[in-house]
């Protein structure tokens, strides 16, 4: 079924309608004031209307697109915070590394020198223990690693001649756009990515023609390129 730009107006408005004030029945905070913005900024928006027409089919999907939307100006806009609590991340996911050596070095010269020690398998209990703590450090390293792409995309940064501000200012777009890309693909089959040129542009505040179809494909390419660089990791140590 195809929707027409007051269906899926209606179906934002009845979304919205729910919580009048943000919260839900149990109290629980379902919309912000800003979430709040960006949703009426697609919903008074005839460009963004015929965008989500394209791909979403049902009013479920509709509002699935829409908070898609949301959480990629959310990601844009707090781009720069996260990008530096994961910097620091890595930084202290290596430190703990080198800990679980230095203590691996103390446990064997301490069993050296302490020969009475009253449990027999006291050396090997702790080499185990630090082999968990190890082993907890690589999956946190793992999860870590879906940071690459963000981190990859502000290379430019420092650069001499570089507008710090500028780049900065595309690398947050680059990545919330690959970001609504992919999420697009995963949950609707492709990414459309004509119609999310119009939608980042409507929920990012950007303007007219600030998003092409090529500068959404260039932002996927960029994230998949960036997840699977080993020198985005070694350029965060």
């Amino acid at each position: 079924m195809t929707h027409t730009n007051n269906d899926i107006r209606e179906a934002i408005e009845r979304y919205l309608a729910k919580y009048p004030d943000g919260y839900d029945q149990d109290g629980y905070i379902r919309i912000s004031e800003h979430e709040r913005c960006v949703i009426d900024r697609i919903a008074g928006n005839d460009r963004a209307q015929v965008a989500i027409s394209t791909i979403a089919k049902t009013d479920s999907k509709i509002l699935e697109l829409v908070q898609l939307c949301v959480q990629a100006e959310l990601r844009m806009r707090t781009f720069h915070q996260s990008l530096s609590e994961k910097r620091e991340t890595f930084k202290g996911l290596r430190r703990h590394r080198e800990s679980v050596k230095e203590l691996r070095k103390f446990v064997a010269e301490s069993f050296r020198i302490i020969l009475n020690w009253p449990v027999p398998e006291g050396e090997t209990e702790c080499q185990q223990a630090l082999d968990h703590i190890d082993a907890l450090i690589r999956l946190r390293e793992q999860a870590a690693k879906s940071a690459k792409s963000d981190i990859g995309a502000t290379r430019k940064i420092g650069v001499a001649g570089v507008n710090k501000e500028s780049v900065a200012k595309t690398a947050a777009e680059t990545a919330a756009i690959g970001w609504l890309g992919e999420g697009v693909r995963k949950d609707f089959g492709k990414p459309f990515a004509p119609q999310i040129a119009i939608l980042a542009e409507v929920a990012f505040g950007l303007d007219l023609g600030a998003v092409s179809a090529f500068r959404v494909r260039e932002a996927l390419r960029t994230r998949r390129r960036k997840r699977d660089d080993p020198e985005v990791v070694r350029s965060t140590q």
